[in-house]
């Protein structure tokens, strides 16, 4: 194979790899903010009302 052939297949390569990793990215990204907003309105409040009923518990004892 010619080196006029190499190096633009090198090229396409890192340039394909790039684009793949730029893609995985952007969809851990996505799913990062969507478990995000889903813990911040399921998990987190019954936490936040767990901790409130604790907080009232102890202060009669």
């Amino acid at each position: 194979m010619s080196l006029a052939v190499v190096g633009p297949l090198g090229t396409f390569v890192e340039n394909h790899l790039a684009e793949r990793a730029r893609l995985r990215a952007r969809e851990r990204a996505i799913r990062a903010e969507t478990e995000l907003a889903l813990l911040s309105t399921t998990v987190l409040p019954a936490i936040a009302k767990s901790l409130d009923a604790l907080r009232r518990d102890l202060r009669i004892r």
